[in-house]
């Protein structure tokens, strides 16, 4: 919920203060400094590590549902939801345990 609510919140900081994506990307890696253009290389490769990861413990449809889960939800969230859907579904009971 937090992660949800941070994305909208950045979102509306970034539509109100850039006239389009133009701008941002420019402000983000193409006039930016050593240290902004790390960040943003920083996040985008966390975050192909995240799909990666939940492609690998759930399916690549997952990882492809997080993704576009990404546009409406943003980032923290979309990974989130597909990695409490594999939780789910790769949970095992004590009880389930007890008979094996």
């Amino acid at each position: 919920m937090i992660g949800f609510v941070a994305w909208y919140i950045l979102v509306g900081i970034a539509v109100t203060t850039y006239d389009g994506f133009g701008q941002l990307w420019s402000d983000i890696w193409i006039h930016a400094g050593p240290s902004v253009a790390f960040m943003t290389i920083d996040t985008g490769v966390l975050y192909l590590a995240l799909l990666m990861y939940v492609a690998y413990r759930g399916s690549e449809w997952k990882a492809l549902k997080a993704f576009l889960y990404t546009f409406v939800v943003g980032p923290a969230t979309a990974i989130c939801w597909t990695s409490m859907e594999i939780e789910n579904e790769t949970e095992i009971s004590f009880e389930d345990k007890k008979e094996l």
